[in-house]
């Protein structure tokens, strides 16, 4: 199972004699390659190439070990005594239903979007 963690800034932004200051911040994954039957379980891109393992894609994980929808969003409040909040997140290789997997390389792609409220 590989881990990733996302260390993002607390910070307030100030503009003339207001304050704005970040209170959470939200991240959406996103894959142009999903499985048909699950579009939240990525491709393996080597699936087919020669040294590729078939069969099986990549789930993402929250640090639950909850499975992540993608693109849906995911709201993560910023503790107030932090400076910094650390989104840690799994993945971890699955058999796609109704397939035989297969040994070999597995390599997915995942894109992700942090917006700050």
């Amino acid at each position: 199972m590989l881990i990733f963690t996302f260390r993002t800034v607390f910070f307030s932004q100030t503009t003339g004699q207001s304050t704005t200051t970040i209170n959470k911040v939200m991240v959406t994954f996103t894959s142009a390659s999903t499985d048909s039957g699950d579009t939240s379980l990525m491709k393996n891109t080597l699936d087919g190439n020669i040294g590729g393992a078939t069969g099986v894609g990549v789930r993402l994980l929250d640090s639950g070990s909850n499975k992540v929808t993608l693109g849906q969003t995911i709201d993560v409040p910023f503790p107030t005594a932090n400076a910094y909040q650390e989104l840690n997140f799994k993945a971890r290789m699955e058999p796609i239903p109704g397939k035989t997997a297969t040994p070999g390389n597995v390599q997915a792609q995942v894109n992700y979007i942090l917006a700050y409220q």
